[in-house]
């Protein structure tokens, strides 16, 4: 049977969540599951669990990054559909999809749930899947605001045709990946269907404890994604420093704030103005 949804799961530490994630998804023949682990502590795996849901489970034995994780599937995947999950989230209602799959888009985007985040909500985001009109504006702030890839599943024939991947840096990989899939699609799709539920991950690699060069290069990935924003005319998208050294602190602490500050002075910025549109560019 040909297979018509790939799911690709990067995974490090947490097979509990790992299992619910992967138990959300039907068993279907016409669906499979790419694990890639990212030399996890713990390699042990309920392989009947996976075996149940069709999964298939690449371990790595040095660390690869959830971008690297995320191509390691791309490479595997025979799906007609791509879906990017994190380990730690689970779906919903994954059979409403089924509508849309042999219909001509590119990239279908869908509605969330983020209800069982504690303390922050995605409220921006969802407003605008749940307003999407159409509208150039609208149609540019679905396609590039936003950089999570879990909110969207992609034809895997358009990634290919285009060799559209992640970066495979240790923060920000996924920002690469939207910008290549909103910057050469021409036919989306906006549906306001819950299909996914994304959950707060207090081990996540959001909220652990990171390097100092993690931290930098976050810093530095916003700069990217602003010098991207004045090019294509979108200033009022802005990602704020501020806000990102709030987060360092609230995560890091003032010993991992202090010395961002002091490396972040040394970093040239100016040269990332265009750093994603050159990229882009590059390969047409």
């Amino acid at each position: 049977m040909n297979i018509k949804y790939t799911f690709i799961i990067p995974h490090k530490d947490s097979q509990d969540l790992l299992y619910r994630c992967i138990s959300s998804i039907p068993e279907r023949e016409d669906i499979e599951i790419i694990i890639v682990d990212d030399n996890s502590n713990n390699k042990n795996f309920n392989m009947e669990l996976l075996s149940k849901h069709n999964a298939q489970l690449i371990i790595s034995n040095k660390s690869i990054t959830a971008g690297g994780a995320r191509n390691i599937g791309l490479q595997q995947a025979k799906g007609k559909w791509v879906l990017f999950a994190d380990a730690d989230d689970y779906y919903n209602n994954i059979e409403f999809l089924d509508k849309y799959a042999d219909m001509d888009f590119e990239v279908i985007y869908f509605d969330f749930d983020d209800s069982q985040l504690p303390y922050f909500s995605l409220k921006e985001l969802r407003d605008t899947i749940r307003n999407f009109n159409g509208s150039t504006y609208s149609i540019e702030k679905i396609k590039y605001k936003y950089t999570a890839p879990w909110f969207k599943m992609v034809r895997r024939d358009f990634l290919e045709q285009y060799k559209i991947r992640f970066e495979e840096i240790p923060n920000g990989n996924d920002t690469y990946f939207t910008f290549q899939v909103g910057y050469f699609s021409k036919k989306i799709n906006v549906i306001k269907e819950c299909i996914y539920t994304y959950c707060y991950n207090p081990n996540s690699i959001t909220n652990i404890k990171r390097s100092n060069n993690e931290n930098i290069c976050g810093y530095i990935n916003i700069k990217k994604i602003n010098g991207f924003y004045e090019y294509i005319g979108h200033k009022e998208w802005f990602r704020s420093n501020i806000s990102y050294f709030k987060h360092i602190l609230r995560h890091q602490g003032i010993k991992s704030f202090i010395l961002l500050l002091f490396n972040i002075f040394t970093i040239r910025t100016k040269k990332y103005r265009k750093y994603y549109y050159n990229l882009i560019n590059e390969r047409i």
